[in-house]
């Protein structure tokens, strides 16, 4: 389904459900039921036999409708039932019609649910069991925690108010609108997408705007965020993609390949497509002078590391150490690599049980002083392409 633009968004309207007794909401009930969710089928039961009429203070019922009036997504705000504080608000029965989702619709209709909790409550707590649903809240910036009864995300409404924060796709939007208005596309990235988010998450934003002549980054704290934001042309954003391909470290097309999109003229599909094929293709393949160049390194800051009794700079030893091996095993492998973060996150994703053996060896040595396990776990990487390398090694000799 495409990203509607705004000229397609103003043909959808959010309205208060004062009543459900003129709402058909069969269409849905039967459709949710189908994907294997019953909670629709309950609102109607519930609000029938009166046990949920959303009608307490602060409670609403919201539906979404196209411009034949249809209803395609619907959402309400209860007063939490499982807390003992009529403060934490709890979002039901959120429910989009699968022909229009991924397409901003469903963010629409939750934007306006938090606008309104926000002046009645100073947290909103929900459930979801689905991948889907915790990428799409924790886009909003609800965090993932079982903080609130019966809850697996919240999102602070009081320190929202505090600092006039938006949730991040409002920002996202609104950043776009007020800067890069003309821009050809846009696309929000980071951890707010991935479902990563904490609570010192930035906001990532791919611009692509022709207008421009070069590329920059740029930083700046607006609308209750810190906003990380990355402006190119249909030009430049091949240089980076190519020079991230060269290096191994695939940072805008990751971006790219997993942004939601905010903007789009008809060329995000295509640059999509291109990030995609080349996070398919992997890194480029060691020649046999490179991994044994690699070796040597590793083999002298091992018996650096084997060698060294002194504990300050064992530890700068032991740091360089776990940069080159965890760089050898994923190259070696033709995976990606990373830096800070996403060493881990790589080497997680090509082998998570090597990635714990991994952290486990070098948490003893920084923990303990115990070499002995980042030693055989060294010993065990170089293994398979000869072990250890230095007698005869040489390097630029003619």
């Amino acid at each position: 389904m495409r990203a509607f633009s705004g000229e397609d968004m103003e043909e959808f309207k959010v309205k208060q459900l004062k009543s459900l007794v003129n709402i058909d909401l069969t269409h849905l009930v039967k459709e949710s039921k189908n994907e294997g969710f019953r909670f629709l089928e309950r609102l109607v039961n519930d609000y029938k036999n009166g046990t949920n009429n959303f009608n307490k203070p602060g409670e609403s019922l919201y539906g979404l409708f196209n411009k034949k009036g249809v209803l395609i997504a619907i959402g309400g705000l209860n007063i939490d039932p499982f807390s003992n504080d009529e403060k934490v608000g709890r979002l039901r029965r959120f429910y989009v019609s699968k022909d229009y989702r991924r397409n901003g619709l469903g963010r629409l209709l939750l934007t306006q649910i938090i606008n309104d909790a926000k002046h009645f409550f100073k947290v909103l707590v929900l459930h979801t069991d689905t991948e889907q649903g915790d990428i799409f809240y924790t886009s909003f910036g609800f965090l993932k925690a079982n903080i609130y009864p019966n809850s697996t995300h919240y999102l602070s409404l009081s320190s929202m108010r505090k600092v006039n924060k938006l949730t991040p796709f409002e920002a996202a939007h609104q950043f776009i609108n007020e800067h890069f208005p003309n821009c050809q596309g846009a696309l929000l990235a980071g951890s707010v997408v991935r479902g990563e988010a904490t609570e010192t998450s930035d906001l990532d934003i791919v611009i692509f705007d022709n207008n421009l002549n070069s590329s920059y980054r740029e930083s700046l704290i607006a609308y209750g965020w810190a906003i990380e934001v990355f402006v190119h042309n249909l030009t430049t954003y091949k240089e980076f993609f190519e020079m991230d391909y060269e290096r191994a470290r695939p940072s805008m097309p990751r971006m790219v390949s997993e942004g939601i999109v905010l903007k789009d003229v008809g060329i995000i599909d295509s640059i999509k497509k291109e990030a995609m094929d080349i996070l398919n293709q992997g890194p480029e393949e060691w020649s046999v002078e490179t991994i044994n160049t690699k070796r040597y390194f590793i083999t002298d800051a091992l018996d650096d590391f084997i060698g060294c009794s002194i504990r300050a700079e064992e530890i700068f030893i032991a740091n360089t150490l776990a940069d080159l091996l965890s760089e050898f095993i994923l190259r070696t492998n033709r995976q990606w690599i990373g830096a800070s973060k996403w060493v881990i996150r790589s080497l997680k994703s090509y082998d998570e049980e090597f990635a714990n053996h991994f952290v486990e060896a070098f948490d003893i040595f920084y923990k303990t002083g115990n070499k002995n396990q980042v030693i055989q776990l060294v010993y065990s990487v170089l293994q398979p392409f000869g072990g250890q390398l230095f007698d005869g090694f040489s390097l630029g000799k003619s």
